[in-house]
C-alpha cells in the first residue's frame, strides 16, 4: 500500500470490519468509493472525536530501465529486499545503489513496467519485548483503530492516504468530517521516533509540537488526563516531522488535534521496532481520550 496505491489496504481494513464487528460494542458505519478516492471513513455512534490513521507506506516507483525513484523517504540499503506485483505475478530483488551518483536500481532478470511500485519484504518478528518489520509505520496507527473500534461507543476512525508524500486526503476529509458531525477535534494515529528524549518502552508520546504546533491547552488537557490515569507516556517535542495533522491546521474548518504515538526505531527501513509496552500505552491512551474527550 505505498502512497498512492492504498485501496488493498483500505480492502482489507473493509473486510476487517465487516467479519468482526459483531462481537463489538457498536456496529459502525462506513462511508468509501465515490467521494472518498482510496479512503475509509468509520462511524460510531455519536462522535465527538475523529481519528486520523494513514494507511500509505513508502516504497519505490519502477521508472526506466530497472530504475527506481522514492515514494516517500525509504532508508533502503544495497541488497536490501523489494517486491512488487504486475498483473497478478510477482517480482522481487535486491536493491542496487549507484556509489557516485546514488541512484537507486532493481537487481532483476526481468525488465519491469514503467509505473510498477515496489516495498521492503516485510519480515515480521516479535520477541518478548519488541515486534520488527517494515511497515510499522503505518501499520502499527491501523492495528491501534482497528483494536479501539472494538470498544468504542462514539467517535470517527479516519483511514487517511498520501501521508508519506505529504498528504492530499485530510483536506476533503476533515470538511466533510467537521460539517457532518460538527467535530473540531482529532488525535492523530501514526508512529514516532526514538530519540534522546524519549526512549522505547517508557510508553507512546503525546506530541507537543512538531514542524505544526497544536494549540496547546488542547495539549495539556490530554496529558493531564493520562497523568489523572496513571498510563505511562512521553512528551514529545520536535522541530521538524509531520503528520496528517498539517492539513488539519491549515485547513479552513477550527481543528484541535494531537499527535499520539508510540515511538519506533529504523524509521522507513525495513526494519522497524517497536517495544510492546509502547504499543500496550499507545492503545490505553487512546481508549481513554475517545472515552472522555
Amino acid at each position: 500500500g505505498p502512497s498512492g496505491d492504498e485501496t488493498d489496504v483500505r480492502d482489507f481494513i473493509i473486510k476487517y470490519i465487516t467479519t468482526h464487528q459483531k462481537h463489538w460494542r457498536c456496529k459502525p458505519k462506513l462511508f468509501y468509493g465515490r467521494g472518498f478516492q482510496n479512503t475509509l471513513v468509520v462511524v460510531f455512534g455519536k462522535p465527538r472525536t475523529a481519528v486520523f490513521c494513514h494507511m500509505d507506506t513508502v516504497g519505490f516507483t519502477h521508472r526506466y530501465n530497472k530504475q527506481l525513484i522514492n515514494i516517500g523517504s525509504p532508508q533502503g540499503s544495497k541488497n536490501t529486499i523489494v517486491w512488487g506485483k504486475e498483473n497478478n505475478h510477482i517480482l522481487k530483488g535486491p536493491l542496487q545503489i549507484h556509489s557516485q551518483t546514488k541512484k537507486i536500481s532493481l537487481q532483476s532478470k526481468i525488465l519491469p513496467q514503467t509505473g510498477t511500485a515496489f516495498v521492503f519484504e516485510s519480515k515480521f518478528t516479535k520477541t518478548s519485548k519488541n515486534i520488527e518489520s517494515a511497515y510499522l509505520d503505518n501499520r502499527l496507527g491501523v492495528f491501534i483503530a482497528l483494536k479501539l473500534a472494538e470498544t468504542l461507543s462514539d467517535g470517527i476512525l479516519a483511514f487517511t492516504t498520501w501521508e508519506e508524500v505529504g498528504g492530499g486526503s485530510v483536506s476533503f476529509l476533515q470538511n466533510h468530517i467537521a460539517k457532518t458531525y460538527s467535530i473540531s477535534q482529532a488525535l492523530i494515529a501514526d508512529v514516532s521516533w526514538i530519540s534522546e528524549g524519549v526512549k522505547a518502552g517508557k510508553g507512546a508520546v503525546i506530541s507537543m509540537r512538531d514542524r505544526w504546533i497544536p494549540r496547546q491547552e488542547f495539549v495539556r488537557q490530554l496529558i493531564l488526563k493520562a497523568e489523572n490515569a496513571h498510563i505511562p507516556f512521553q512528551r514529545e517535542v520536535e522541530a521538524s516531522g509531520g503528520s496528517d495533522a498539517a492539513e488539519l491546521q491549515m485547513a479552513e474548518n477550527p481543528w484541535d488535534w494531537c499527535f499520539v504515538g508510540a515511538p519506533i526505531s529504523g524509521v522507513h527501513t525495513p526494519k522497524e521496532v517497536v517495544h510492546v509496552n509502547d504499543i500496550q500505552s499507545m492503545l490505553d491512551l487512546y481508549q481513554l481520550f475517545l472515552k472522555h474527550l
